[in-house]
């Protein structure tokens, strides 16, 4: 999931609806995107990563993409490379396929895993005991 919030950062409600977000989310599948971040971003980096933290304690725990929407919109209308590549949403793309990849794996394991979940099921396979 991609909690997407822009550089004016959280108010009350935005981060009312991140921790029900958080709350719901399994462990490791947001990923906190903020927009804007190259056409109203400027200085204000550290004053929007001020309010990230006050309440993203823990923002270190999620991955966290500057993006530009807008960039991307306009490398797309102009074929510039370098502002595509500015944008950052080719990185967020990455970035989402790997936890695609990694959530994958864990799916696969837990479907392996899964009857051996179930009430009754044997402690080891192929076992009774």
């Amino acid at each position: 999931m991609v909690f997407t919030l822009t550089v004016e950062g959280f108010d009350d409600v935005t981060a009312d609806l991140f921790d029900t977000v958080r709350d719901l989310a399994p462990y490791g599948s947001v990923v906190i995107a903020v927009n804007k971040s190259g056409s109203e971003l400027a200085e204000n980096r550290p004053g929007v990563l001020t309010n990230l933290r006050r309440v993203v304690p823990d923002i270190a725990d999620f991955p966290l993409v500057w993006t530009d929407a807008h960039q991307w919109a306009e490398a797309a209308a102009t074929n510039k490379q370098w502002l595509r590549d500015q944008s950052n949403v080719g990185r967020l793309a990455a970035l989402l396929t790997d936890l695609a990849v990694q959530n994958e794996a864990a799916l696969h394991m837990r479907r392996r895993l899964q009857p051996l979940l179930r009430p009754g099921a044997p402690s080891r396979p192929g076992t009774s005991w």
